[in-house]
């Protein structure tokens, strides 16, 4: 009788013991599911919110200004906005609508501008191919009014920063996503707001997938053999949302390029106002001295594009030079202290030393000055005229780390987690850079880590961000 008892209850053990242990992994992968589900459409925002800030600054607000009703739509500037909405959704895989709207006397009410489809031909419009245009299949034109009572990030925040509607939308056009951008004129005021809707039914797709509460059913009832299948099959899936993903970056590297075309505008103008001056036309010598200004700032501009499009994609492939050596640290502070001098100058800024090990670091002398250039060019960038920056150094183990500090505009919080992605800005720094494309730190973040090094930020919105890195003791 005790043996049956004993065999009762070591059953009873083994039932209970694999029912707990399908409870835990059950709990443990809808846990998971849960979680992945949160960071793949947090990482889809992040990539929208990026694509709609770069894009936005292809816009020509001289352009947008001059577009006051629908008469506008035959100047040469509603051609040049549609063409330019045209080329955002060509370049930014995914869009699907392209728009620029503003303000109206009703807050609830803007108004459009300009529609990548208001030129559009019939045939074009005809999305579900019946042979008609229907409600909605239409583009909008200049005045056309839109509701926005239901649209919190329309009413305010889109014409303060780059932001993302905070949920999909799901309607006959299908599942989207909507991202915002304001536009500033030459004076900085924001006239306008860029608004792209992206689809969003293939990564929603591709994300139920990867986290397929069936497949945790699966792992369950067949154990760790069939687990082992789960884990490949996610890894596939994985790997497609990251194809997903690189699409969404080619998108917006090829709108990193595009923005090529503004300077290449600038030479196409000055070019052409001097001629005029050789052809017998009056110019007075501030004009041409003007031109020639702008036509340097549109070489520098394109020579920043093209070295930091270059730098990225040496990174990325390994080919960027790393050869490390004993570099001095504070020399070589003091030398891209006195190689940004004149810059700081006309800021009325200066670069404060607060302390500095005098060790020697392990690491390619370049590299170093690389990353001091880039983040003291920062700190000087969204500071106020007239501040201070600070740098110190200091020993931890086996590394140097050196902190530099301003008192600029700061990050929010919310974003600060983009800042060393590909094309990752804050949505405060086209107040005080708008032609940055948000490589720099990415740059700085690939080639301290092949240096051995780490690099980290902490930053408060309106009171100044302090970047830290460290590489190795020689």
């Amino acid at each position: 009788m005790s043996l049956q008892t004993s065999k009762h209850n070591s059953g009873s053990r083994v039932v209970f013991i694999s029912v707990l242990v399908c409870l835990l992994v059950t709990g443990l992968g809808w846990s998971f599911w849960l979680r992945g589900q949160t960071i793949l459409r947090s990482d889809l925002r992040d990539r929208l919110q990026s694509t709609t800030s770069i894009a936005a600054e292809l816009i020509d607000a001289r352009d947008v200004e001059a577009i006051q009703s629908p008469k506008d739509m035959d100047t040469e500037a509603f051609q040049r906005l549609v063409t330019a909405l045209k080329d955002i959704r060509t370049y930014a895989k995914h869009i699907h609508f392209a728009y620029i709207m503003r303000r109206t006397e009703d807050p609830m009410l803007l108004e459009f501008v300009a529609d990548a489809d208001a030129l559009s031909t019939l045939d074009e419009l005809d999305l579900n191919e019946n042979g008609v245009v229907d409600a909605g299949e239409e583009g909008s034109h200049p005045g056309e009014l839109y509701d926005i009572s239901g649209m919190p990030a329309l009413q305010g925040e889109a014409f303060v920063r780059p932001t993302v509607d905070p949920r999909f939308t799901d309607d006959q056009w299908g599942i989207l996503l909507s991202g915002y951008a304001p536009i500033r004129n030459a004076q900085g005021e924001v006239i306008a707001v860029l608004g792209l809707d992206m689809s969003a039914e293939e990564f929603i797709d591709l994300s139920q997938r990867i986290f397929s509460p069936f497949a945790l059913l699966l792992v369950i009832l067949a154990s760790l053999g069939v687990a082992g299948l789960i884990q490949w099959d996610g890894m596939k899936r994985r790997l497609a949302t990251d194809a997903f993903l690189a699409e969404e970056r080619s998108g917006l590297l090829q709108l990193t390029l595009h923005r090529l075309g503004t300077p290449l505008t600038i030479f196409k103008w000055s070019l052409e106002t001097l001629a005029d001056c050789t052809t017998g036309n009056s110019c007075s010598a501030e004009d041409v001295e003007s031109h020639v200004r702008q036509m340097r700032a549109g070489i520098q501009s394109m020579d920043t594009i093209l070295r930091k499009l270059l730098e990225v994609e040496k990174a990325e492939d390994g080919t960027l030079r790393n050869d490390p050596k004993p570099t001095p640290v504070c020399p070589l502070i003091d030398e891209v202290r006195a190689e940004l001098a004149p810059h700081l100058h006309e800021r009325k800024q200066h670069i404060s030393v607060t302390a500095c090990t005098n060790y020697t670091a392990s690491v390619d002398s370049e590299i170093l000055r690389g990353v001091l250039r880039e983040v003291l060019t920062n700190a000087s960038m969204y500071s106020p005229i007239g501040s201070e920056i600070t740098i110190s150094s200091t020993v931890r183990k086996h590394h140097i780390e050196l902190s530099i500090s301003d008192v600029g505009c700061g990050i929010p919080i919310a974003e600060s987690h983009r800042i060393f992605q590909k094309f990752g800005r804050a949505s405060n720094a086209h107040l005080f850079d708008p032609n940055g494309a948000g490589l720099g730190l990415y740059i700085s973040k690939s080639v301290i880590e092949r240096a051995g090094g780490t690099i980290w930020m902490e930053s408060e919105e309106g009171k100044g961000t302090t970047v830290t890195f460290t590489v190795p003791v020689a």
